[in-house]
Order: C-alpha cells, then sequence, then structure tokens
C-alpha cells in the first residue's frame, strides 16, 4: 500500500474524506489497454506475453514535434487537430499533448514555455521592404498565459522558435499548418476511442503556485469532467512534482503520472526530474500512478522497470530513439504500458510483426503435434 500524499499544498483540503486510489499491475494494464472493441476479437488469442500485453502507442504532439528546416520532424503543425487526427488513422491508441491555460481561463494546446512571434513593427518593415532579407525580425516572447484566447489564436502566424540543440532562432513554418486547439476542441472532435495523456505544462523557472495553481487545474478539470462519462481513457502527466500532486489532491478518477528527464547530470534544479529514483520515490510517496520516463535513461536502468510493476505503477516512454521499431519490440518485452513516439507507424510495424512472430511460435508446436497424430499413408505398391 502506497502512503497518503504529502500534506501542505494548496489543495490539501481536497483530499480529505475520499477514498484512496490504488492501481494495482492487473488494474493498471487493464486500465491503459482497455479496448471497447475487445467482444470482437477472436476468441483464440495468442497466450503470449509479449503478444498479449502490446504497449499502448501515443502519438507524441500528434504526427510528431516539428523541427529546424532540415532535421526532419513531422511536417505538419504539432498541437492540431489535424496532426492528432492523422495520427489516430497512423495507429495511435494515445495522443500525447500539452495544455496550458490562457488569461481568460481557457485550456489550450501548445507546448513551449513562450510564444515567439515577429512584432507588428517587424511584419510592417517586412511589408514595406525597408528590411533587408538576411536581417532577422525583431522577436517578442509571449507566456500563454499572460494572452487572451483571442490573442492565442491570432499569434500562430509569423511564429519562431528556439532549436533545443543549438539555441539559434528559426522561423516555425512547418509544411502544413492548422489552427491552434483548445483542449474542448480535442474532446469534442476527436473519436473518443483514441486515449489522451494530458502533460500539465507548467514553465520550469515560473511554475504557479498557490492559487494561482488551483485555477490552473481547475480550468483543466472543468473541461475534462464535461466529458467523463464517455469511454475516452485520460492520463495527467507534469514534470513538475508539485503540479502532478495537486492533480492527484483534485481528482482520483484518472491516473496521474511524474515526467522525468532521467538524466542523472540533468540541467534542472529539482532532483526527481533528473532521476527514475527519485520520481519513482515520489510517486509512491504521494499515491501518483507512474512514471513516464526518457527512453534513452531508462535502457541504462531497465531493472526499474520490474520496479514499477512490482509496485503496481504505471510506466510510459517518450524520447527521440522511441521511433526505433526494433526499440518499441524491446520495451514490449520489458512490459512497458505506452510509448510515446513521433513516428507512430514505425512503432505499430515493430509492435504488429512482434505480436505475428509471437502467434507463430505458439503454432509451431499445435502443428507438429498435429502431424505426429496423423495417419501416415503407405504408397500403394
Amino acid at each position: 500500500q502506497r502512503s497518503p500524499p504529502v500534506r501542505g499544498s494548496t489543495s490539501a483540503n481536497r483530499w480529505e474524506n475520499k477514498a484512496p486510489v490504488h492501481f494495482g499491475a492487473h488494474c493498471a494494464a487493464e486500465y491503459i489497454a482497455r479496448d471497447d472493441n475487445d467482444e470482437d476479437r477472436g476468441r483464440d488469442a495468442v497466450p503470449l506475453r509479449a503478444a498479449e500485453q502490446q504497449p499502448v502507442r501515443g502519438g507524441h504532439r500528434g504526427m510528431g514535434m516539428n523541427r529546424r528546416p532540415g532535421a526532419g520532424g513531422s511536417p505538419v503543425l504539432e498541437n492540431t487537430l489535424l496532426s492528432f487526427s492523422l495520427a489516430a488513422a497512423a495507429g495511435a491508441d494515445l495522443l500525447e499533448f500539452d495544455v496550458q491555460v490562457t488569461r481568460d481561463g481557457i485550456p489550450v494546446v501548445f507546448h513551449d514555455d513562450f510564444l515567439v512571434r515577429e512584432r507588428a513593427s517587424s511584419v510592417a518593415e517586412e511589408a514595406s521592404s525597408s528590411q533587408q532579407a538576411d536581417e532577422p525580425p525583431a522577436l517578442e516572447r509571449l507566456r500563454i498565459r499572460d494572452l487572451t484566447l483571442a490573442e492565442f489564436r491570432a499569434a500562430r502566424r509569423r511564429l519562431w522558435r528556439r532549436c533545443t540543440v543549438e539555441g539559434a532562432m528559426y522561423k516555425w513554418v512547418p509544411e502544413v499548418s492548422d489552427e491552434l486547439p483548445t483542449l474542448r476542441e480535442l474532446y469534442e472532435k476527436l473519436p473518443p476511442h483514441v486515449g489522451f495523456n494530458i502533460e500539465l505544462k507548467t514553465d520550469e523557472h515560473a511554475v504557479p503556485r498557490g492559487a494561482e495553481l488551483e485555477a490552473y487545474i481547475d480550468a483543466i478539470l472543468g473541461v475534462s469532467r464535461e466529458f467523463h462519462s464517455s469511454s475516452r481513457r485520460v492520463f495527467f502527466s507534469s514534470f513538475d512534482p508539485e503540479v502532478a500532486l495537486a492533480m492527484r489532491l483534485a481528482q482520483e478518477q484518472q491516473p496521474v503520472l511524474l515526467l522525468t528527464d532521467a538524466a542523472e547530470d540533468g540541467p534542472h534544479a529539482d532532483p526527481r526530474r533528473n532521476s527514475i529514483a527519485a520520481a519513482i520515490d515520489f510517486v509512491r510517496a504521494n499515491r501518483l500512478d507512474g512514471v513516464v520516463a526518457e527512453v534513452s535513461a531508462l535502457l541504462q536502468e531497465s531493472h526499474h522497470v520490474d520496479e514499477l510493476h512490482a509496485s503496481g505503477l504505471l510506466i510510459m516512454t517518450y524520447g527521440t530513439a522511441n521511433v526505433d521499431p526494433q526499440l518499441a519490440v524491446l520495451q514490449a518485452g520489458w512490459g512497458v504500458h505506452a510509448i510515446i513516439t513521433d513516428h507512430v507507424e514505425s512503432v505499430k510495424g515493430g509492435l504488429t510483426s512482434l505480436q505475428s512472430r509471437a502467434a507463430a511460435y505458439i503454432r509451431r508446436p499445435v502443428a507438429a503435434a498435429a502431424s505426429a497424430a496423423r495417419p501416415v499413408a503407405i504408397p500403394a505398391k
């Protein structure tokens, strides 16, 4: 049994008089792998763990994140209805996306801490041809929580972004664009059989606390609860332990997971972001439901998967390496519950191949036994 949550949160009063939540290993796997079409499956399912316990395929920001020009990445603007719809059509069981809340209290889907756009004066100068072609425009950084929904919608044009590797700014112009959606629009317009992994997005250097954090959680739950009666599987996750805890204290119906970069030499001041072991300790102590770990780090410390299973906790992975179908097969063998990937089709192909091989492996001894029992025909002389 996991320990009760740490007290002292501004939302701690919400925990009082609530029944404890504990996802046992079987219950957790059943929740994440739930399929409303189970009755349509054949009764002769392959009784092999690798085939039966397939990880859920999660579309990272839909069809994958956008990257700087020439670096690959999805050609469709990430975190949009179009990107999510395409990922679902490609075989995603789950969609991972980031939610922030605007100044007027509307949960919207956007990853970056800041929305970086060209200043209006820079746009006007470019239109009048007074700005040199190789001269970078004047940029402004805007926090999502400082914008109204209307301002957020309008700002999607002429966006820029910082390359996480080189640090340089580049113009964010995917081949295919689409409107930046609200959380409500995702619930309303995406098919209910596709699950949601809602990352509670906050700036590490300006995380909301107190009443601001409570308002943030309430805005997201206000939308999610309207659609609670649907068959959609919903998970919440956050890199910030206190934000994850606030969501757990506010509701107990959907699982809450802690995200971790899992690199011991990581850049974060909070050690729970740099260590799988520290993340697991926090999850256990505060009755969260699992960990979402960076897959490359988990490869170095795969024993944590068994530790999570033994504690009845969910384990999901993310990271650029999760496009590799062979790595997906390896994680299926470990019993990872969900693989969040930038390339759903590659992961689906790897897992489908694994299932086919597993089925063939089971059929071989059956076929051999049937052959041995078959009467042998004696040729006529």
